[in-house]
């Protein structure tokens, strides 16, 4: 019995579904719902389902507070039966929390200005700030844009 090389047979190549390349994250909050003058973030609940209560502690102290469910009905599941509903708006081990933009970009400022301020006393220390094998980035031209709130 003869057999023919895979080679030689005409197969019919079975089409594959490709991803939507623009499905969006279960993260993904439609800007237009977001109260004017307010911030959303994702914040960390649980991590492989134990809680994380430091962190989410650490962030309500800055200021971050949970996002009541019945503000926004529409990203909350229906309950199970027997169970009740949920009063906060929670995802993949995290829970959708609030703040004042201006506090936000408060923050964000303060971040910045440490963050160069810590930069520029390591480049003092090490001496870099003239070396040419370390190049400064900022001089780097980019097209990826800082979230402004």
């Amino acid at each position: 019995m003869t057999r023919k090389s895979r080679a030689t047979q005409n197969r019919v190549m079975v089409e594959r579904r490709r991803p939507r390349e623009e499905e969006e994250s279960i993260f993904y909050i439609d800007p237009a719902i977001i109260p004017s003058g307010i911030c959303y973030q994702w914040k960390t609940e649980t991590v492989m389902g134990m809680q994380a209560r430091e962190t989410l502690a650490s962030n309500l102290k800055n200021g971050w507070s949970p996002v009541p469910a019945e503000r926004h009905p529409e990203l909350v599941p229906p309950p199970l039966p027997g169970y009740p509903p949920d009063t906060l708006v929670r995802r993949g081990g995290m829970i959708l929390c609030e703040m004042p933009k201006d506090y936000v970009m408060e923050d964000y400022a303060n971040n910045e200005r440490r963050t160069a301020e810590i930069t520029a006393a390591k480049e003092a220390e090490l001496g870099a700030t003239t070396n040419s094998l370390y190049p400064r980035f900022a001089s780097i031209k980019t097209d990826v844009q800082r979230f402004e709130g």
